[in-house]
């Protein structure tokens, strides 16, 4: 789950403005009761999808927020980087990246596409 609080809501959310964090989804610690918006992890509990569908409501979430929301990009890209999924679909050149992605195997096939 990914919650964040935006600029445009910094006035009933001061101590978390301009925040974004990842943490676990349901959230049974309250850790995400401090920010205004929340993403992710909800839309994907309510079906099983898949990995497609995952990284594409992955990188909607990532768009959303820094178009929509007006989050800096570097803030957004490095609490992505908390996501499983996130380090190993972008380009290896980006810092963060998993850089053993698609490292064949001994069968020749890549270990993760």
């Amino acid at each position: 789950m990914v919650a964040f609080t935006p600029a445009s809501q910094s006035a009933r959310f001061p101590t978390t403005d301009g925040q974004i964090v990842v943490g676990p989804h349901p959230d049974r610690t309250g850790w995400s009761e401090a920010f205004s918006n929340f993403c992710g992890g909800p839309d994907v509990t309510l079906h099983i999808p898949k990995r497609v569908d995952i990284l594409a409501m992955l990188f909607a979430d990532f768009h959303r927020l820094i178009v929509l929301h007006r989050m800096p990009v570097e803030v957004v890209h490095a609490a992505f980087l908390g996501i499983a999924e996130y380090p190993n679909a972008i380009d290896r050149e980006i810092e963060g990246a998993n850089r053993c992605r698609g490292v064949p195997q001994s069968n020749g096939m890549p270990a993760r596409l």
